[in-house]
């Protein structure tokens, strides 16, 4: 939200008070829920050199079916481009680094949303995976 603050143009947040508190909710999903799921397939295959389980690959696709619920029929996931879209962008190049690519084209809806967030100038800036390696001790 500071950045919705310090750059008002475009607007990340709505100027509707319910539309705010949806963008709040798909962050806290995001960020306590999906994005655990997601880590932890992302470690298991690359850190830890093994396949997730079907169990843990059934997690990340239950929380991409919230988020599709969210998304419904909408272009973004609440009204126009906001902060839950840039909260949602690092699962994606997360889930295709470990060839989970299927579970977000699990309908046209999300396939459409997925592609249109690729397309942005922000989505280069939203995986660690495109993070320089040479210039970033691991």
């Amino acid at each position: 939200e500071y950045l919705d603050e310090e750059y008002p143009k475009p607007p990340l947040m709505p100027v509707d008070s319910f539309e705010r508190a949806q963008v709040r909710m798909i962050e806290d999903f995001c960020d306590l829920q999906l994005y655990r799921s997601v880590v932890h397939c992302v470690l298991k295959k690359l850190r830890k050199k093994e396949e997730p389980t079907a169990e843990d690959k059934k997690a990340v696709v239950e929380g991409l079916k919230r988020i599709a619920t969210y998304l419904a029929d909408k272009e973004f996931l609440v009204g126009n481009f906001s902060l839950a879209d840039c909260t949602f962008m690092p699962v994606i190049p997360s889930l295709e680094a470990i060839g989970y690519s299927d579970v977000l084209e699990s309908s046209a809806a999300m396939k459409a949303y997925v592609d249109r967030l690729k397309a942005r100038p922000s989505f280069k800036g939203a995986s660690l995976f495109s993070i320089d390696k040479t210039a970033v001790p691991v």
